[in-house]
């Protein structure tokens, strides 16, 4: 039985596409209707999300990506055989068309936002003294709060902190956002961890954009990736 790799769902057939891919099989369509899947051979070798072979992924679909517009299948995405890719497609057919329209020229840019953690612990030590009356510093209740600082309360006061980066950002990029998705505090140092859905031709503008940003808010930093698949926009069912 031959398994299959998924690349994607794209709005027509692909000719010729000349990047190798995950498995070293070369990428081909299967259509249906008037879409078609982009898969490859697979024959059971292993697959690590290296580098490599998170690259090779990447080269497919971005090949795709600048002529068709793609629906971008996840790492690592393998069906058993072309039976189970034609039950899923038409499964979610009208699903797979609406996401097609209204991902058409669209693509997603990630956007990582690190904060200075000693810094802002250091601030939130700083307010708690400042919203404690006669808090004298050399007491040993400043040694113990620097020291037992609650989890619980910390946890609050720097999701606020965190949600109010979240809403400055939106406000300065809303308007050449179609949608976003975010997620705040993946880990303390990572205050938020955003992906923006952008008209393809605005890339360009949108990324200046997140740079004025950026130089307005040195105390963070910007980790800005993509043009990518709008890999966080798609909406399917398994």
């Amino acid at each position: 039985m031959e398994q299959a790799y998924l690349y994607g769902i794209v709005d027509s057939s692909v000719e010729n596409i000349i990047s190798l891919g995950v498995t070293n099989h070369k990428p081909y369509c299967i259509p249906f209707s008037d879409i078609s899947v982009v898969a490859s051979t697979y024959n059971g070798e292993a697959i690590e999300p290296n580098i490599d072979c998170l690259s090779k992924h990447h080269e497919v679909i971005n090949e795709i990506m600048a002529k068709h517009c793609i629906l971008p299948a996840s790492f690592k995405t393998i069906f058993n055989d072309k039976t189970d890719i034609y039950t899923f497609v038409s499964k979610n057919y009208n699903l797979i068309k609406s996401n097609l329209e209204k991902l058409l020229n669209k693509c997603e840019i990630g956007i990582k936002i690190i904060w200075d953690i000693n810094k802002v612990k250091q601030e939130i030590i700083n307010e708690n003294e400042q919203n404690s009356p006669g808090f004298n510093p050399n007491t040993p209740a400043k040694i113990y709060l620097k020291e037992r600082l609650s989890v619980h309360s910390f946890r609050i006061k720097l999701e606020k902190k965190a949600e109010t980066i979240k809403e400055y950002i939106i406000e300065e990029l809303s308007n050449m956002v179609f949608n976003h998705k975010i997620k705040l505090l993946e880990t303390e140092k990572m205050a938020v961890n955003a992906a923006f859905l952008i008209d393809i031709t605005q890339k360009e503008q949108f990324i200046s954009r997140v740079e004025k940003f950026k130089q307005a808010n040195k105390d963070l930093s910007f980790l800005i990736s993509g043009p990518w698949a709008p890999y966080n926009f798609v909406e399917l069912n398994g």
